[in-house]
């Protein structure tokens, strides 16, 4: 992974660590984008409080080119991102992927899964032994 693509992937972590803060306003109007619309809003003054995750987990799978895959791991979740690493061939993930069927990534490409364990999310490459990694909010 190149020095640019390190500095995204940690900024999108940031992001959602950072989402999350306690503020504090008193009597404002908050100008907002939300989902790409804008909201405005008269903040009475009460304690907003966004939950953050409890744990953030993060590893790495090799992906066989066998038909099903293999789990990510296992454990409780909120939501996963999973990143095929550049330079790799096509990865598909699911319940039971296998060529052609399933979510596919291309070389370099992640998407954000929400599901609730890393159990339920199996990975298969298209040549056998390229790594997938993820991070997980729990």
């Amino acid at each position: 992974m190149s020095a640019v693509e390190q500095v995204h992937w940690l900024k999108k972590i940031y992001d959602k660590l950072t989402a999350g803060l306690t503020a504090k306003i008193s009597g404002e109007t908050v100008l907002a984008k939300i989902s790409g619309e804008t909201v405005v809003a008269k903040i009475s003054g009460e304690r907003v409080v966004t939950n953050l995750p409890a744990a953030i987990t993060q590893g790495r799978v090799q992906a066989p080119s066998a038909s099903g895959g293999v789990a990510l791991s296992s454990g409780e979740i909120i939501s996963v991102d999973i990143r095929n690493l550049p330079g790799n061939g096509s990865v598909w993930f699911g319940s039971s992927p296998y060529s052609g069927y399933g979510y596919l990534l291309l070389g370099g490409e992640s998407r954000e899964v929400k599901i609730d364990n890393l159990n339920k999310v199996r990975v298969f490459a298209q040549i056998s032994g390229q790594y997938v990694i993820y991070h997980a909010e729990a």
